[in-house]
């Protein structure tokens, strides 16, 4: 195990600084070894890509990206929660912290009806 783990970190290192010299990130993922647990041709136990700054890895595969460059992917943008729901989760609380503490805004019937049906 300790070769195996001193194989990745040199094997690791070397192509980090190749990204670097690069200018792009590195991505990464195990190979499928060979049931006696030898490496594959080239002896290397491991994929691996450059990709530009701040770009997605292939889908498919669960690869381990290094992002040298600071450069992360665009995250997906959240809707905010519509005027009902936020209402609904409002009087959740409200409910809740007045069973609980005794605190907070005394639960209308129409809410106190529909604890009653939701526990």
């Amino acid at each position: 195990m300790q070769d195996y783990l001193t194989a990745f970190d040199q094997w690791l290192s070397l192509h980090i600084c190749a990204a670097v010299k690069a200018g792009k990130d590195l991505a990464f993922r195990d190979r499928r070894l060979n049931c006696d647990l030898k490496l594959d041709d080239d002896g290397a136990a491991w994929d691996y890509l450059m990709l530009q700054p701040g770009a997605a890895p292939p889908p498919g595969h669960v690869w381990t990206v290094y992002r040298l460059h600071g450069v992360q992917p665009p995250t997906p943008s959240i809707a905010p929660p519509r005027p009902q729901t936020l209402r609904r989760r409002r009087a959740l609380i409200d409910s809740l912290t007045q069973a609980v503490f005794g605190l907070g805004r005394t639960p209308t019937r129409a809410k106190a009806n529909h604890l009653r049906l939701v526990a």
